[in-house]
C-alpha cells in the first residue's frame, strides 16, 4: 500500500464565522502534490447560531483550527447515527483540548438530519448532495491509489 507521503494530496477547509440563523457555507478544497486544486466543495461545520468566531472552544461549535488533522479516505459505515446516516470519513486526532472544552470524534460526512436539525456537532459536511457525491468519488479514487489519509488544514477568515 502506498504511504501517505508529505505533499501527495491535501485538504483545506476555510469558512468566515458569523452568527447566523442559517448554515454558513465555507469551502473544502482538495489539492494535489503540486498544490494545484483538484476539486472544491461547498462545505460547513457546526450548526446555525453556533458558527461564530471562537465557537470551536465549545462542544458542537466549529471544528477547531490550527490542528494537525488527517482525514481517512475510506469511510466507516454508521447508518444508525441519525446525523451521519451512512458513510463517515474519520478525522484524527480523536480528541483535542480547546482550553474551553475537550472536543473530538470529528469526521467528514453528509448532514443526514438536515431537514430536522441542520448542521453537525463540529464535523465537516458538504452543503449539497452533489458535493457529497463528488467527495465520495474523489476519496474512492484516492483510496484506489493506496492513499489512506490526507492532511487537513482548518482556518477561519475574519
Amino acid at each position: 500500500m502506498m504511504s501517505d507521503s508529505k505533499g501527495a494530496y491535501s485538504l483545506r477547509f476555510t469558512l468566515r464565522p458569523a452568527i447566523s440563523r442559517s448554515i454558513i457555507p465555507g469551502l473544502l478544497e482538495l489539492f494535489d502534490g503540486d498544490n494545484a486544486q483538484v476539486n472544491a466543495y461547498q462545505a460547513s461545520s457546526s450548526r446555525p447560531n453556533i458558527q461564530y468566531w471562537g465557537s470551536w472552544r465549545q462542544k458542537g461549535g466549529l471544528i477547531p483550527p490550527n490542528e494537525p488533522y488527517r482525514v481517512a479516505t475510506k469511510a466507516l459505515w454508521m447508518p444508525d447515527n441519525p446525523g451521519v446516516g451512512g458513510e463517515f470519513f474519520r478525522i484524527t486526532p480523536f480528541e483535542i483540548d480547546t482550553i474551553g472544552d475537550d472536543r473530538g470524534d470529528f469526521g467528514l460526512h453528509a448532514d443526514a438530519n438536515a431537514a430536522v436539525a441542520p448542521g453537525t456537532l463540529g464535523c465537516i459536511f458538504p452543503v449539497t448532495a452533489r458535493g457529497w457525491t463528488a467527495i465520495r468519488r474523489d476519496f474512492d479514487a484516492l483510496a484506489a491509489k493506496g492513499i489512506t489519509s490526507l492532511p487537513l488544514s482548518v482556518s477561519y477568515l475574519r
